[in-house]
C-alpha cells in the first residue's frame, strides 16, 4: 500500500502518524462584533477619560464654589535662599506693582522655603509634586492644585495668570 491510498481526511494515517496535510483550518480572520477584550479595552478607555474630567474638573469646581463663597485660592510659591531663578522671580515679578495688586486682591500668598530640604516644606513640596524651584501654583480650599505658573518671569504675563484663574 503506497501513501496515496491512504484516508486523506485528517484521521491518522497507519504509516505517519496523523495526516496533516488534509486537516482543514479556517485562515480567515474574524469579523464583526465586538469581543471581551474589545469591550475591556473600550471599558478602560472610557474610565480613564471620565477620571481624568472628574479628577480635573473638580479642582475647577471647588475653586469656583471657593469664589462664590469669598474664599480666595492661596498661591504658594516654592522657593530656596539659595535659588538664583527665585531670587530674580521674586524681583522682577512679585515685586511689581501691578502683581502685587493682583495678588493681594485675589489670592492669599504662601511661601514655601526649601532651603533646607527637610519638614514641613518638604513634605508639601512632595505632596503637591514639585520638582524644580521655583514652582508657583494656585491652590483651591480642599488643597487640591487649580493649575501651575510655567510661563516667562514677565510681569504682565503672571499677572494675566492670576486674573485667569481667580476670576
Amino acid at each position: 500500500m503506497n501513501r496515496d491510498t491512504v484516508r486523506r481526511d485528517g484521521d491518522e494515517d497507519m504509516y505517519n502518524g496523523p495526516n496533516l496535510d488534509t486537516i482543514e483550518v479556517d485562515a480567515r480572520p474574524a469579523t464583526g462584533g465586538f469581543g471581551p477584550v474589545h469591550l475591556a479595552v473600550v471599558g478602560l478607555i472610557a474610565a480613564a477619560v471620565f477620571g481624568g474630567w472628574w479628577y480635573s474638573g473638580r479642582a475647577a469646581r471647588v475653586a469656583a464654589a471657593d469664589r462664590e463663597a469669598g474664599i480666595k485660592p492661596v498661591l504658594l510659591m516654592f522657593t530656596a535662599d539659595w535659588c538664583g531663578p527665585c531670587q530674580n522671580f521674586k524681583r522682577a515679578v512679585l515685586a511689581d506693582d501691578r502683581v502685587l495688586r493682583r495678588v493681594h486682591g485675589s489670592c492669599t500668598f504662601g511661601k514655601v522655603d526649601l532651603t533646607r530640604w527637610e519638614g514641613e516644606p518638604a513634605e508639601v513640596a512632595r505632596r503637591f509634586g514639585v520638582r524644580s524651584i521655583p514652582t508657583l501654583m494656585l491652590v483651591n480650599s480642599a488643597e487640591q492644585e487649580i493649575d501651575r505658573y510655567n510661563g516667562p518671569h514677565d510681569p504682565e504675563v503672571f499677572a494675566q495668570w492670576i486674573d485667569r484663574h481667580t476670576e
